[in-house]
């Protein structure tokens, strides 16, 4: 540990342009079956424009290719945590429909019964 003064980092948000530019990088990434590059799309971002031939961004709001590499990779876990509830949430649904066809309610067996509750807490 040195005996430096330690810098303190400000914490900014992307704004709504980056943000829906970076999506729709990762985006067509995601179609293309070719991830994006995080130094192109920086690269990208400096040279994108408007409809009206502008700078779609002022240099300082380009992003850094870590930035970008960080924002893919939180893009990437949300998609892959949604994909994940959803293959729960069926799982669920054909336990819980798999259990109630083998027995009527009445002949249900604390077994399933216990099975049943859990996957509908999922």
């Amino acid at each position: 540990m040195g005996w430096a003064l330690k810098t303190i980092k400000k914490k900014v948000r992307f704004t709504k342009k980056q943000t829906e530019f970076l999506s729709d990088q990762f985006q067509k990434g995601e179609q293309s079956g070719r991830k994006s590059d995080p130094q192109g799309v920086s690269k990208a971002m400096c040279l994108a424009r408007d409809q009206a031939g502008e700078r779609r961004f002022q240099p300082d709001e380009v992003l850094t290719s870590q930035q970008i590499s960080g924002y893919f990779s939180r893009l990437s876990a949300k998609k892959r945590l949604e994909v994940t509830a959803a293959g729960n949430e069926a799982k669920a649904s054909e336990v819980s429909e798999v259990a109630m066809e083998s027995a009527d309610e009445d002949e249900i067996s604390p077994m399933l019964r216990v099975i049943y509750l859990l996957c509908v807490q999922m």
